[in-house]
């Protein structure tokens, strides 16, 4: 039925300044920053070049490797 059971979450403590991964399909969140430091996040996504992308043309996106 695609309803999530919130109480089957893992908590997964992540040190300041460590860096984690995630599937696409993993569902993940975060609770709300307490500190007065702002949190960053850097979110890279790769995909095979034959896959489809619903976001924009892939001549539109920024080739890493060629």
């Amino acid at each position: 039925d695609g309803s999530v059971k919130i109480d089957a979450e893992v908590p997964v403590p992540v040190p300041a300044g460590a860096c984690i991964f995630h599937h696409l399909l993993c569902l993940h969140r975060s609770k709300a920053n307490t500190s007065p430091n702002p949190r960053r996040a850097y979110a890279l996504h790769y995909a095979n070049r034959d896959a489809t992308s619903c976001v924009r043309p892939w001549g539109e996106m920024l080739v890493l490797r060629a």
